[in-house]
């Protein structure tokens, strides 16, 4: 069970230090991209499970697909779905879709992590089969992004930017809405201890 105190725990260890977030976005690169091109790109649920391996300690192997971390954090590791944006918090994980047909992103390496040992099954099968339907409107086919949250209501006039950690360099801003951006999908949630 992933826990809100270890969530906490992770966003403190990326405050107080840059360089932890940083490791984790370099291991994640260098796993993604050995030939040291593209760098950043499609690395997020690498860098959150580098983040979540390294700090928490979760007994978690990396992963590379988005929809696939969200899958193991919900059905290993206790996190609640959260499909009402508005309610999130810091410690959410968000996940996002994306406006691209699901064949263009089945490129990334697949270590076959689910539950039941299957290998055979794609993150989108397993999402189809285990998490039910997304919200009206969102394709689960168009996972892409997922992130930590690590602050909300950081513009006061836009209460749905928030602070985040991923990929992407240094912490940054993220709207959960549509902003010129791929939307968020839905949260995840780690429960108390």
């Amino acid at each position: 069970m992933l826990t809100k105190n270890q969530i906490d725990e992770l966003i403190a260890a990326i405050e107080n230090d840059p360089n932890v977030l940083r490791s984790a976005q370099n291991q994640a690169n260098a796993w993604i991209h050995p030939d040291g091109k593209n760098l950043d790109v499609n690395c997020c649920a690498a860098t959150l499970s580098y983040e979540l391996i390294d700090i928490v300690k979760l007994p978690l192997k990396r992963e590379s697909e988005a929809l696939t971390l969200s899958c193991i954090l919900q059905t290993q590791y206790g996190m609640n779905r959260v499909n009402d944006l508005s309610a999130v918090q810091p410690g959410d994980i968000g996940v996002v879709n994306y406006h691209k047909p699901p064949h263009l992103l089945d490129d990334l390496p697949d270590d076959g992590l689910f539950p039941d040992g299957d290998c055979s099954q794609t993150g989108r099968e397993f999402a189809a089969e285990n998490l039910g339907p997304c919200p009206p409107g969102q394709d689960p086919n168009n996972i892409h992004h997922i992130y930590l949250v690590m602050k909300t209501g950081v513009e006061a006039c836009n209460p749905d930017v928030m602070l985040i950690a991923d990929n992407h360099g240094a912490s940054h801003n993220r709207s959960y809405l549509n902003r010129g951006q791929s939307p968020t999908l839905y949260f995840l949630r780690a429960g108390d201890a």
